[in-house]
């Protein structure tokens, strides 16, 4: 459901933003797919902490993302966008298989002095 929430995670048929005939349709599909299949295989090594774990990896991008842009609340939905989009990258990336892995690929770590 959280992912649901922020759209990256599209339940099948429910119609997403590219749903329907043509070929952004059927890509839509295969990237929701990909990233239903990857949310899947962390839960079921983890069914008890996988969820918390992207939840507060993802909330954290949210906060990163908000900061760095110093949008308005008025613009909201554009820092949305962009973490729905990182979102789906990360857990589209090849050898995501652990929140771990989701976290690292979500939030590069921060520069060293």
């Amino acid at each position: 459901m959280i992912m649901e929430l922020i759209r990256v995670v599209e339940a099948p048929g429910s119609g997403g933003p590219g749903a329907g005939e043509g070929r952004l349709g059927v890509y839509w599909e295969k990237r929701s797919a990909a990233c239903r299949r990857a949310v899947g295989k962390m839960l079921q090594a983890d069914p008890q902490g996988a969820m918390l774990a992207l939840f507060d990896a993802t909330v954290e991008a949210l906060d990163e993302e908000w900061c760095a842009s110093e949008r308005s609340y008025m613009l909201f939905n554009e820092v949305l966008r962009r973490v729905r989009q990182r979102v789906s990258v990360a857990l589209r990336r090849p050898g995501t298989s652990s929140p771990v892995d989701f976290r690292a690929a979500l939030l590069p770590s921060p520069a060293k002095a």
